[in-house]
């Protein structure tokens, strides 16, 4: 085993909680508001069911 090889073992691993991992890694909260979508076609919501809360983009689709 080279000089180089034992070093790196000798070496204190890194610690654990400063490694980030696909189940740590986070992103910041948006500063933006959250957009509603309509439940029917999938465009920018303007209306809510009352009873359900489902969103819906115009009066029309309201009684899907």
């Amino acid at each position: 085993m080279s000089k180089k090889n034992q070093k790196k073992i000798a070496e204190k691993p890194p610690d654990v909680q400063d490694v980030q991992t696909y189940l740590t890694v986070a992103a910041k909260p948006s500063r933006y508001p959250l957009r509603k979508f309509c439940s029917v076609r999938v465009f920018v919501s303007a209306y809510a069911c009352k009873k359900c809360g489902m969103k819906y983009c115009s009066l029309k689709k309201q009684d899907v």
